[in-house]
């Protein structure tokens, strides 16, 4: 599932098209190259998506105690008024 969400994300896929080849030249490839870039990509990959993973984990426990939400909401709520304010006096 994770493969097939990243795959559809179309940054992935711009730089898989477009940007990856510039740096690796398509035509001397060999099938062990291959292996050697897709094991890479998918370590790298599960390296960023897992820490995504779990700081948003983090995150969401640190939400769930009222007394940390309301320091989230209060922080969201001035910097909203802090947007508002600089927008008005432009």
């Amino acid at each position: 599932m994770g493969l097939l969400i990243t795959l559809g994300n179309s940054k992935a896929i711009i730089f898989y098209v477009g940007f990856l080849p510039t740096f690796i030249n398509l035509t001397t490839l060999k099938l062990s190259d291959v292996f050697i870039i897709i094991t890479a990509l998918t370590i790298i990959l599960y390296l960023v998506i897992g820490s995504y993973c779990y700081f948003a984990h983090r995150t969401q426990q640190l939400i769930r105690n009222p007394k940390t939400a309301k320091k989230f909401n209060l922080g969201a709520g001035g910097i909203m008024i802090g947007t508002g304010v600089v927008i008005m006096t432009r």
